[in-house]
């Protein structure tokens, strides 16, 4: 059971894990406590 996958649409995770600001994709995503941009 451990390696079970599902399969899910690219566009859906990207609307998820797009930055609202520069609009790429987060990678190694890090909080910065003044503003709170990730």
């Amino acid at each position: 059971m451990a390696n079970q996958y599902a399969k899910v649409k690219r566009s859906l995770l990207a609307e998820c894990l797009t930055c609202p600001l520069c609009l790429n994709l987060l990678r190694d995503a890090t909080t910065i406590c003044v503003c709170l941009h990730t």
